[in-house]
This record gives C-alpha cells, sequence and structure tokens, in this order.
C-alpha cells in the first residue's frame, strides 16, 4: 500500500493521486540527486514535519538519511527556521547518544533537506509494544539517555519533545540497545548566540500531550527539567508498558499531567517487581513543580546510582545468598558511563553520610521536641503560632470531611478514588494537596507525602503548622532515604 509523499495518507494500491491531498503516489524524490551527492534509495517514514529517506553518498558510497521538509512547510517562514534550527542545534550536539548531523541544504526547487547518520534499528516504541521491559534493560537505556541529555543540556540546548519515537534502539560492536536520541526539530536553544533570536516563547505549546511537563502544557518558559519530567514518564513506560496518563482526549491527557497524582508502578502493572528506590526515582522525576525534581541529567543518573545501592543493600538485609541484578550496569560505551564528576562524587557522598546522619539525629531530636507537645495540645499549638489554613467551600469541605473519614477508616483505595476527582476540580487547592500527602504518608509512600504537603504549603502558608503534617515530617526525618527532603 503506497502513501503519499506529502500528507502520509495511506492509499489504496493502484492510485496514481492521493485522495486527499490530490499529490501524486508515485515519489519524485525516489532516484534524485541531492545536493549533487545524495541518492535516495527509499522511504523510511514521515513525520510531522518532514519526510525521511534513506539515502547514499554518490561518491563514499555510504548509507545516510535525509530528512525533506515537507513542501507545504517549505514557503512558511517559521518552519524554515525551525528546520535550520535543528541543524544548527544538532551540530552542536556531537555525543555518541544523539543521531549525527553532517550536512544541510536546498534543492533548485526550493526544497530544504537535513542529511544525518542512516541508523538500523528500531525505535524504544516497538520495544515497548512487546510489553514492559526487565528492569536492568529500562535504566540501562534511561542512563545512555540521560548521558545524551547532561551534552545537550550543558550546549543550551532542551529537546522539548523526548518520547519513544524518538528513541532509537541500534546494535554497536556488539552491544544491544545502544541508545541514539532524534529530532531536534522543536529543540530549544536556552542560550543562543548573539545576534540570534530565540525561535520559541512563552505562551505557546509544543511537545507531544502523553509527555509534556505541566509546566509546557502551560506555556510557561521551559527549561532542561521538562526533558527531566519526559525521561520520567518514558521510564514509567518502559517499566509498566503503559503511559502514567491515559486518555483518548488530548485535552484531558494534559490536564491529568497538571493535577493528577502519578500512579503507583505496582497498580499500573501488578506483575512487576519494581525497587521501591526506583519508583522513588521515578516520581521525582515527575513532580508537577520544576523545583521538586531532579536539578539536572546528572542528578537524575546519580539518583539511579543511590537506587541501585539501595537495592542491594535491601537485598543483603533479606538475607538473600545472590543480591539481585545491577538497576542497570553503565554500558562499555565510555559515553554511557557516568561523568568523571559524578565517578569521583561518589567517595565524596560516602564521606559525608556520617556527618548527614548526625544532622539528621539532630533534627529529629530537634522534631520531637516540637511534636510531643503538639500530640498533647495539638489546635493550641498549632494556631498559636500559624494562622489556620483558609478555609474550603462548604461542597468542599463537605467533600473532604468524607475523605478524612475514609482515611480513619483505613480505606485509602476510596480516599483515592475521591481525591483524584477533587484534585481535577480543584487543582490548585491546598487543602485537596494537603489530603493527598496525608493519604501517601498512609500508604507508606513517605517521599511522595513530603512533595505532596510542600505543595500544600507553597499554596498555603498556614499548612506549615498543621499538627498531622509536623508529626508525619518528624516520623520522615528517622528516615534514610527521605530524611534529607523531610
Amino acid at each position: 500500500m503506497p502513501s503519499c509523499p506529502s500528507c502520509a495518507l495511506d492509499a489504496p494500491d493502484g492510485l496514481q493521486f492521493c485522495p486527499r491531498c490530490g499529490a501524486s503516489l508515485v515519489d519524485p524524490l525516489i532516484g534524485a540527486v541531492l545536493g549533487d551527492r545524495y541518492r535516495v534509495i527509499s522511504r523510511i517514514g514521515v513525520g510531522g514535519m518532514g519526510v525521511v529517506y534513506r539515502a547514499q553518498h554518490t561518491t563514499l558510497k555510504r548509507d545516510l538519511a535525509v530528512k525533506v521538509l515537507l513542501p507545504e512547510f517549505g514557503g512558511k517562514e517559521e518552519f524554515v527556521r525551525r528546520f535550520e534550527r535543528e541543524a544548527e542545534s544538532a551540530s552542536r550536539l556531537a555525543h555518541p547518544h544523539i543521531i549525527a548531523v553532517t550536512d544541510f541544504g536546498r534543492t533548485p526547487e526550493g526544497l530544504l533537506f537535513l542529511v544525518m547518520e542512516y541508523l538500523d534499528g528500531r525505535s524504544l516504541t516497538s520495544l515497548i509494544r512487546e510489553g514492559p521491559l526487565e528492569v536492568t534493560r529500562a535504566v540501562t537505556i534511561v542512563r545512555q539517555m540521560l548521558a545524551a541529555l547532561t551534552r545537550a543540556h550543558a550546549a543550551g540546548i532542551v529537546h522539548r519533545d523526548l518520547k519513544p519515537d524518538n528513541i532509537m534502539l541500534i546494535d554497536r560492536e556488539g552491544q544491544h540497545d545502544f541508545v541514539k536520541i532524534l529530532d531536534f526539530g522543536i529543540a530549544k536553544v536556552t542560550e543562543p548566540e548573539p545576534g540570534r533570536e530565540a525561535l520559541t516563547q512563552a505562551g505557546v505549546v509544543f511537545g507531544t500531550p502523553e509527555y509534556l511537563s505541566p509546566e509546557q502544557a502551560l506555556g510557561d518558559k521551559i527549561d532542561a527539567r521538562a526533558d527531566l519530567y519526559a525521561t520520567g514518564v518514558i521510564l514509567f513506560e518502559m517499566l509498566t508498558g503503559r503511559r502514567p496518563f491515559e486518555s483518548e482526549d488530548k485535552v484531558r491527557i494534559i490536564s491529568m499531567h497538571l493535577s493528577h497524582p502519578v500512579p503507583r508502578l505496582r497498580d499500573a502493572y501488578p506483575a512487576g517487581e519494581v525497587p521501591a528506590a526506583l519508583e522513588d526515582v521515578v516520581r521525582q522525576a515527575m513532580e508537577k513543580e520544576r523545583e521538586n525534581r531532579f536539578s539536572s541529567a546528572a542528578a537524575f543518573l546519580t539518583a539511579l546510582e543511590d537506587a541501585e545501592q539501595l537495592a542491594h543493600q535491601g537485598a543483603v538485609a533479606d538475607g538473600r545468598a545472590t543480591p539481585p541484578p545491577a538497576l542497570g550496569a553503565p554500558s562499555s560505551s565510555p559515553a554511557v558511563s557516568p561523568p568523571a564528576s559524578l565517578a569521583s562524587a561518589a567517595p565524596a557522598r560516602a564521606k559525608r553520610r556520617p556527618v548527614i546522619a548526625a544532622a539528621v539525629v539532630g533534627l529529629a531530636i530537634v522534631a520531637t521536641a516540637v511534636i510531643v507537645p503538639l500530640r498533647s495540645r495539638p489546635r493550641t499549638v498549632a494556631t498559636a503560632r500559624v494562622p489556620r489554613p483558609t478555609a474550603p467551600p462548604s461542597e468542599l469541605a463537605a467533600q473532604l470531611h468524607v475523605v478524612e473519614g475514609l482515611l480513619s477508616a483505613g480505606e485509602n483505595v476510596k480516599a483515592r478514588v475521591a481525591l483524584e476527582q477533587l484534585m481535577a476540580e480543584n487543582p490548585r487547592n491546598a487543602r485537596v494537596r494537603y489530603f493527598l500527602g496525608r493519604l501517601a504518608f498512609a500508604d507508606d509512600r513517605h517521599g511522595e507525602a513530603i512533595g505532596s504537603y510542600r505543595e500544600a504549603i507553597g499554596l498555603d502558608g498556614s499548612f506549615r503548622g498543621d499538627p498531622v503534617l509536623l508529626e508525619h515530617l518528624g516520623v520522615a526525618l528517622g528516615e534514610t532515604k527521605v530524611a534529607d527532603q523531610a
């Protein structure tokens, strides 16, 4: 079945013209030579802005991929500049895990084209369709993605459309699942060269809804942490076989990114066995507020290493003779290995642990001194120092009263269903986020609870004096995994 070279419609055999746009179904570029040296052999696929072909260098006889801007965009200055920006962005990103762009030009007919290395592999999308990946395999892929993002972000470039379709897996020198990140077509150059204008601006939404960070969905100014959010979504999808937020309505998906809590991995894929420490990493990468995510791709990578250590320690504590495999050992490729700064930081982190532990103990003592009186006189102490949180509307107050009753009765599942609905209807209500924190704590997800409490305080500072919140923080201060966050 041929596809239209102009609009990509799959048309029935035997037709000469596309029934949708009227274009000829015989691709005129097949067999043509672009730039006097790239002979087009066959079509690979069609993207949002261009068609990708397999080509061969006429002199070197080397296979290459050529992306040609769709004709309907060629006369629009914005798209032409964006296509040129893709070439510029890629030229600044020489890295083993980022597809290499080698040339850029325009045909006599005015067609813009981009020449890239040819990749013989499969997309991450096709791999995920086969089912959830093993933990080790998923984390190994993410390690390579983070290595590439570290390079891109250091160059001042944010991808903004990371998704499995843009992750190619190839075999290279005996290594399977060697990652190549594609399509910097809507990449944002956060530090344009002097005299060059930025092509993107606040208030304009770019990206794919299923992988869109909340700030992208709102059209806010974005930074590298938008890519880290998308990476968290991709890791969730690899581990569970499904995206965290799914709906046929794209607007609803965006709303879910803005207001719905991230589902637990075991709820999305009950048969999976994902270490709790890795789940914490996924959840932090997908924090709604970018300030609560990892500060950089390198920090994300470090968190994966720490999760691996915790998983190993858990195996030893459980008395298993053989500890579980690493969450994702670094590739033999130098590009996949953590940066030297991370490697050298590991001993430093180990040396700091006694100091941190002592600080946590000190904080726990202080917290106990505050919390003991709160247990005996919770309301008096809380209201004496901090005003009571703003009362919600009467209807919402009644609904939250029901939620509080469910929590008291241990009906956590029913409480979660009710809170998810309230969150969708009241995404900026501090009290709803506060109850999400209480629910998360009741489910022993203390890191998530602290995140929800932080959001509640950000919306209404009066929650700083809430006795339940303070008591939960006191408990968290004694837990290694969340003590710093608390």
